[in-house]
């Protein structure tokens, strides 16, 4: 195992307690206690001004989501961690052959491994077995 990494948003995506409330408000399908609701999770979740959120939802186009937007998002997440791991460690990519990763964001399309074959399909071969955990087996410098 080279290391771990927990995903950290970048500092764009941060939300504070006012834009949290602001977000909330724009949705017109909340009725009064649904917003208590919202309002008391987000003073007692813990998470103060430590909070994310999707770049969609900050710019306020929640209500006509695009699936592009999504699997950017995504991607963005599994190659900005791939990324720091790398640098942490001080192992090159080309100096792995079988990565694994395990990923808990919902995909409801092609895997991510589907995603990088079809980029690199010279020079790919890949198992997925199951929809959360990747198996990727190549040079990984050919994907990052």
């Amino acid at each position: 195992m080279i290391d771990y990494e927990c995903y950290k948003a970048t500092k764009d995506t941060k939300l504070d307690t006012e834009q949290c409330t602001k977000i909330a408000s724009r949705n017109k399908n909340l009725g009064i206690e649904d917003y208590r609701f919202l309002a008391k999770t987000m003073v007692s979740s813990g998470l103060g001004e430590e909070t994310y959120g999707p770049k969609s939802i900050i710019l306020g186009e929640e209500e006509h989501p695009k699936l592009v937007d999504s699997l950017s998002e995504l991607e963005s997440v599994f190659y900005d961690t791939l990324d720091r791991i790398f640098a942490r460690s001080k192992i090159s990519p080309s100096q792995v052959d079988i990565l694994v990763c395990e990923s808990s964001c919902y995909r409801s399309g092609a895997t991510l491994v589907q995603d990088s074959e079809e980029e690199n399909s010279h020079c790919c071969e890949h198992r997925s077995y199951v929809s959360s955990l990747v198996l990727w087996e190549r040079k990984v410098h050919d994907a990052l």
